[in-house]
Formats: structure tokens, C-alpha cells, sequence
């Protein structure tokens, strides 16, 4: 697993500012690492796959967050929207940052 953090941290590709405790700290690599990289595709039928709450059927402590569900309008600007904000409300990220 270390070496798969280390190695995800070291990748060019990723231009978000590093931390140097993101090599010991899960909830540090995810804040630094995660990121869309493709348009959010997919979905799953609710009543088959998930219950009206989003929990998985049997799975316990699992919810799905899927767009497709939602009953609003799942453009790409709501989508980007709803990506960008906890970066603009991440201490480590300003607005400035990321516009």
C-alpha cells in the first residue's frame, strides 16, 4: 500500500499542491490525489440495486452517490460545480487556486 501512495503522489499529472504528510496520512494522500479525470457516467435503478436512501441492497454501510439518481438535472456545469466546492472549502485550497 506504501508503495502505491508513494507512487500516486510522485505522478506529474497531478498539479495539486502536495503535502509532505499525504505519505502517512490516508485522508492527506485522497485530499491530494482524487480527482475526475473523465465526464461522470453511469447509474444504477433504484429498488434494484439500491433503496430509496441510496443504501446498496446487502450491503451494510454502503451508499451510492450517483447522479443518474437524483431527481435534479445532471448537466456538466451542476456536475463541476458540485466537484469544485469542497476544494474552495478545503483549508488548503483557495478560490484563487483553482479558478
Amino acid at each position: 500500500m506504501q508503495a502505491l501512495i508513494d507512487m500516486v503522489v510522485s505522478l506529474q499529472w497531478n498539479k495539486r499542491p502536495q503535502h509532505p504528510s499525504a505519505v502517512f496520512s490516508l485522508e492527506q494522500f485522497c485530499i491530494d490525489t482524487v480527482m475526475a479525470m473523465w465526464h461522470f457516467h453511469g447509474g444504477c435503478q433504484v429498488g434494484k440495486v439500491v433503496d430509496h436512501d441510496y443504501k446498496v441492497l446487502g450491503v451494510d454501510a454502503l451508499r451510492v452517490i450517483d447522479v443518474y439518481l437524483t431527481l435534479l438535472d445532471a448537466h456538466t456545469y451542476w456536475m463541476l460545480y458540485n466537484c469544485r466546492r469542497p476544494y474552495i472549502e478545503n483549508k488548503y485550497y483557495t478560490k484563487e487556486t483553482i479558478t
